[in-house]
């Protein structure tokens, strides 16, 4: 990961205004650090669809200490036995992979003073290298490819994608040997399992899956890897050049989908930024945020267009706008984030205090690494971005 990058993190986690986003960084890592689940060769996760309560389709509880008894959240009935225990397994996983992204933040903000966080993410990468290849592909989620560990290509993804970002922040820390088994037990099988069950369409899925290839085709230096995320039909860049209309919309039509798209998109160009792999010039990634702010609501929240579900808002995705104004230094994406974040009170100019719109917290992940100052833009400085 770009040394420049983890220099800004560390910078900005010395900072006031990034206490609160710190301390639950920490708090995840520490919580973390109390699993102790083992698995072998025969781990096989469910689809997390199926973790709900037949009656009142709440989502049931996922409780460490009750790996075979499953509790509703809402009517309190109880399951047992499949596909609810292996359920539990795919939270279980997800949960791991989570916690090794929080235990490598603190190894990025604080170096000394965390080996339990290290010998966690040690212990955990090599684990999943002694097993992976033995996991058994299964799946028969419709309109979804298969998984080794999880049920669909699409949570195989999601999970290998933080394991990417938490090894790419932790390895300096690994010997050359341990290296050499994590990316060869399981990186690399993980790449390949993952290229021949690549989605033949144009889909917010298929970015997140080819995202997860090119990051893996990367940590392994392995360019015949990287193509194989990248390249070719249905291949992230075809996705981006295909899958982005020229206005700027993810063709699907729905907000969600279309920043569910770009964050993949972004956590690939975290792991490669600064190098012949980053695509932070690439001309859909600037339409994809612009297009969105011309279509906000009175009350600060975008369309609900198709399957969008309520209430969704564009201060649910700031930090999109964390990395955009980082990146490309327009004024318009700082004032932006001026009002999602109700900075000096400028959410009420922008949508007046009976909108019902509340600011967002500075705290995410993405504030921590790419997080600027954020004065106020002049109306020239504005003016002067809007000609260009």
């Amino acid at each position: 990961m770009n040394a420049e990058r983890l220099a800004r993190l560390r910078e900005n986690a010395a900072k006031p205004e990034f206490q609160p986003v710190v301390a639950r960084i920490r708090r995840r890592a520490e919580a973390g650090l109390a699993i102790t689940y083992t698995f072998d060769g025969r781990e096989q996760a469910q689809w997390w669809h199926y973790f709900h309560c037949d009656h009142d389709g709440h989502s049931l509880v996922f409780d460490w200490n009750k790996p075979k008894e499953h509790r509703c959240g809402a009517c309190g009935r109880v399951y047992t036995g499949e596909p609810y225990d292996s359920c539990w397994v795919l939270m279980a996983h997800s949960e791991i992979a989570s916690a090794m992204v929080h235990m490598s933040l603190m190894l990025a903000i604080e170096p000394d003073g965390h080996e339990d966080c290290l010998a966690f993410i040690r212990r955990y990468l090599l684990l999943y290298a002694r097993y992976y290849a033995s996991f058994t592909i299964h799946g028969d989620i419709p309109y979804n490819g298969p998984g080794k560990l999880f049920a669909q290509t699409l949570d195989e993804s999601l999970w290998i994608a933080n394991i990417c970002k938490a090894y790419a922040i932790a390895r300096e820390w690994l010997t050359a040997e341990e290296r050499s088994r994590i990316e060869e037990g399981l990186l690399r099988p993980c790449a390949l399992f993952l290229i021949d069950h690549k989605e033949k369409q144009l889909h917010n899925h298929s970015t997140i899956i080819t995202s997860a290839i090119s990051s893996l085709g990367f940590l392994l230096n392995d360019p015949a890897v990287q193509a194989g995320g990248l390249e070719g039909e249905y291949g992230l860049l075809d996705q981006m050049e295909r899958g982005v209309r020229p206005g700027g919309l993810w063709y699907e039509g729905v907000f969600h989908y279309h920043y569910f798209a770009l964050h993949p998109i972004m956590n690939y160009c975290l792991i490669v930024e600064g190098t012949q792999w980053d695509l932070r010039g690439h001309p859909a990634i600037r339409k994809m945020l612009d297009f969105p702010l011309s279509f906000i609501l009175p009350n600060g929240t975008v369309p609900m267009l198709n399957d969008h579900g309520g209430h969704a808002g564009i201060r649910e995705y700031a930090w999109a706008y964390e990395i955009a104004y980082a990146w490309y230094g327009d004024p318009e994406y700082r004032q932006m984030l001026r009002v999602m974040y109700g900075v000096d009170g400028d959410h009420l100019h922008a949508f007046g205090e009976g909108s019902g719109f509340r600011p967002a917290e500075r705290a995410s992940q993405e504030a921590l690494f790419y997080g600027m100052e954020l004065g106020i833009a002049s109306p020239e400085e504005l003016r002067e971005s809007r000609e260009r």
